[in-house]
């Protein structure tokens, strides 16, 4: 299992003390879809960011909307520009 996590790690190039306890499903960049705890910190039409375990991922681009919000986790629809794995301050 490290491996194949050390391997996601490098392709999409995903901090490794987020890359466990979490799922992320893209369809197209038409949809974003993140399995596990989150909490919304930013959220406006072009940018939604959300935290998990300290880090922040953040997703940009046009028209972005969530479809649902649960505690097991997200769905944010819209055209994707951009995803990124950022440091919480």
């Amino acid at each position: 299992m490290k491996k194949k996590l050390r391997r996601i790690t490098d392709t999409f190039d995903i901090p490794s003390e987020i890359a466990a306890g979490f799922y992320i499903e893209l369809f197209s960049d038409r949809e974003f879809v993140f399995s596990g705890d989150v909490k919304i910190s930013k959220l406006e039409e072009n940018s939604i960011e959300i935290i998990y375990n300290n880090k922040v991922i953040s997703i940009s681009g046009s028209e972005l909307k969530i479809d649902y919000y649960t505690s097991g986790g997200i769905k944010i629809t819209g055209s994707i520009e951009k995803i990124e794995f950022l440091q919480k301050e």
